[in-house]
């Protein structure tokens, strides 16, 4: 069975080259990267895989198009590439919300821990990967780190000795180029592969601008095997508000007007990892993964009165190693990881706040936050399998993690304006506290039974407790004079049993789970940072697949979930929490439908139908979202043996709709949804493409 890095980390080729030896074959290169160390299907919690067929037929303009196949999780898209995502949860917002998933690339979280991007999708490279894999759920001895709900893991598409090209336009004035080219170099196989997406968005001044490259490096070195990895992106876009007012969305001049022109997000990443595995005698394996990440954005915060301007940036570095032994009925698997960032973070507002007096006098224009923070992450995890019988197979795990951050206010302490001199009403709302060390240890586990179900079925049951640390942004970027932060890292503890079966013409995955978070860090009413809340939910999810010789393949993914709050509070802008209400942004119902039919191979056509359900705006809930299904289309047709066209039409039926919606300051907010989009393109590729 390959073995599988699950977390990677970089470093250049030359760094490790003279270790592994020079003798060079080139036949095989086995190292493949995934999310954990376990084979498709061996999962004890909710898993899904998005293949390279799915993913090239989907042609997703937004991550939100894509994952829409996956039950459980709804991307909620904003205004262009940004997004929020709900993985057996409400829909994370807030600025530490982001740590409670796991956004990963080739294995490896694309930020460091403790410093998400509630944005972290349009930093990866799905638009180039080989796969996509989703796993929903708590399983901290099997990732590291923060992944409360679940992970997405990216994988990079192996390098290939072909070539490909592919154009699109389409709606709104998008433009498409996309490509890849391989081949072999001495020992080294060599993929690159890049995109470069423009597209005036369907609202006014919402246009934006992508580039994304990825180089891979696969080689075999005498006894070791290596993958390397380098992904560079770069995104500038023009920013679109919320359209205020009861239903504005269905409103065809409010909806594709933009109340915030001015506003604007620019980012750039870049990542270099590398993945060494060699094999030993008696069943065991190595992996070695160093890594390297920098990032750099700036926004403008258009949801703020004043609407200050963010600009934050990291650079880190770190290392895994990874050991797995198969003796007899037992495997083990040991991972120990070490990673260090520095982090920096500014937030200046260039004019004076409009509006109420209070609100004049308390954000006023100037530097607000200035500050760094450098970070040592340090973890161990052990999993034990047991498998008395082919039909039988229990697992546990352990892991533990430390987490310290050194954090250095480089502007005045306090909530002063940025002369010292002191705000009215109580004094400024943003407040720097003083330079301090914390640090966070934390301990989780995991149990669970895997049994067979004759031959082409399996049944799962399994207990997992994840955490995540609170992010630096809820300890350091504080507010109403709050000088020090105390909290605790949010915890989640679920129960999950399911079943998986596959056939010759139908399979099924079926899963339920009850699941309990405590120390949830929110904002109260008086504007300080606490981790003082909980939550619970329950849910069933469903993934079906029918495959006819004559009428092609149907596909149903859905899920139903009740996620509530456990606890009464009234929190920041006067909301009021009741124990037992539902969380805001969170459909009880989810699910799409599919329907492939092949024409001689040659011609596929997919119909789709995509439900989201209502559900409330506000945490009291008093403002709800009724929901809404959409159609989509898509055609690919072989036209010559190297020449592909396609085209897809979303929102076939031209309805009106809401990205998201939501209730604040006094107003329902939404991001409407685009009416009906056409897309064209063609794709024209050597043999083996």
């Amino acid at each position: 069975m390959n073995r599988i890095v699950r977390f990677a980390i970089p470093c250049l080729l030359a760094w490790c080259a003279p270790l592994m030896g020079e003798e060079a074959l080139i036949e095989e290169v086995e190292v493949r990267v995934r999310a954990v160390d376990a084979e498709y299907g061996d999962f004890l919690s909710g898993y899904a895989v998005l293949d390279e067929e799915t993913l090239a037929r989907t042609r997703a303009v937004h991550p939100s198009e894509l994952f829409v196949r996956v039950p459980g999780i709804w991307i909620s898209r904003g205004s262009g590439q940004e997004h929020l995502t709900a993985l057996r949860s409400g829909v994370l917002t807030g600025p530490g919300a982001c740590g409670s998933l796991l956004y990963l690339e080739d294995g490896i979280p694309i930020r460091p821990q403790g410093f998400c991007n509630v944005n972290n999708l349009f930093e990866t490279t799905i638009e180039l990967a080989e796969a996509v894999e989703v796993l929903r759920g708590p399983s901290v001895a099997a990732f590291r780190g923060n992944p409360l709900y679940g992970a997405i893991n990216s994988i990079s598409a192996e390098a290939r000795s072909n070539a490909w090209v592919e154009i699109e336009t389409g709606s709104d004035a998008r433009r498409g180029l996309k490509g890849s080219i391989g081949g072999q170099a001495g020992n080294h196989r060599l993929g690159l592969s890049g995109t470069l997406v423009a597209s005036d968005g369907f609202r006014d001044q919402v246009g934006y601008r992508e580039q994304k490259l990825k180089l891979v490096d696969q080689a075999h070195w005498d006894t070791w095997q290596s993958m390397t990895t380098l992904a560079l992106t770069n995104l500038d876009q023009q920013t679109g508000g919320y359209v205020l007012g009861p239903n504005a969305y269905r409103d065809s001049t409010l909806r594709r007007g933009n109340p915030n022109p001015e506003a604007y997000r620019e980012a750039r990443s870049a990542r270099l990892a590398s993945h060494w595995q060699r094999p030993f005698a008696g069943g065991a394996e190595l992996t070695l993964a160093p890594y390297a990440r920098w990032s750099h954005m700036q926004f403008l915060q258009h949801f703020l009165p004043g609407q200050p301007t963010e600009t934050n940036g990291q650079t880190s570095l770190g290392a895994i190693a990874f050991y797995t032994r198969v003796r007899g009925d037992f495997e083990t698997a040991i991972e120990a990881q070490i990673e260090w960032a520095d982090v920096w973070l500014e937030q200046v507002q260039d004019q004076a706040t409009r509006g109420a007096a209070f609100l004049v006098e308390t954000r006023p224009a100037g530097r607000h936050y200035d500050f760094d923070v450098t970070s040592l992450f340090t973890s161990v995890s052990a999993r034990l399998g047991y498998a008395p019988s082919d039909a039988v197979e229990w697992q546990a795990g352990l892991r533990a993690e430390r987490l310290g951050y050194d954090y250095s206010n480089r502007w005045l302490d306090g909530n002063t304006r940025d002369d010292g001199s002191r705000c009215g009403f109580g004094g400024c709302l943003y407040t720097r506290p003083a330079s301090r060390d914390d640090s966070f240890t934390n301990l989780g586990a995991m149990l669970g039974l895997r049994m067979a179900l004759g031959t082409r079925g399996q049944f799962w049951l399994g207990a997992g407790s994840g955490f995540r640390p609170p992010q630096a942004t809820e300890l350091y970027r504080l507010q109403r004079g709050q000088l020090v932060a105390e909290l605790d890292s949010e915890r989640r503890n679920s129960l999950e049993a399911g079943i998986r079966l596959a056939g010759e013409a139908f399979d099924m995955s079926a899963s339920t789970y009850v699941a309990h978070s405590t120390d949830l860090i929110f904002r109260d009413a008086e504007g300080l940072n606490v981790s003082e809340g909980r939550t619970k939910s329950v849910g069933i999810e469903l993934e079906t697949e029918l495959r006819t010789a004559a009428l092609g393949s149907f596909e149903m993914v859905g899920s139903w979930a009740r996620h509530e709050y456990d606890f009464n509070r009234r929190i920041g802008g006067g909301e009021i929490i009741e124990s037992g209400n539902s969380l805001d942004t969170a459909p009880a119902f989810m699910g799409s439908a599919r329907w492939t039919l092949r024409w001689r191979e040659s011609l596929v056509s997919e119909m789709e139908v995509v439900y989201l359900g209502e559900y409330w705006m506000n945490a009291h809930n008093t403002h709800e979202y009724g929901g809404h299904w959409l159609v989509n289309w898509r055609l690919d047709w072989r036209a010559r043996r190297n020449l592909l066209l396609f085209a897809r039409i979303g929102n076939l039926l031209d309805r009106d709709y809401a990205h998201r919606a939501d209730f604040a300051f006094g107003n329902q907010r939404y991001f409407p949804g685009p009416g009906r989009q056409v897309f064209i393109g063609a794709r024209i590729h050597t043999e083996g493409s």
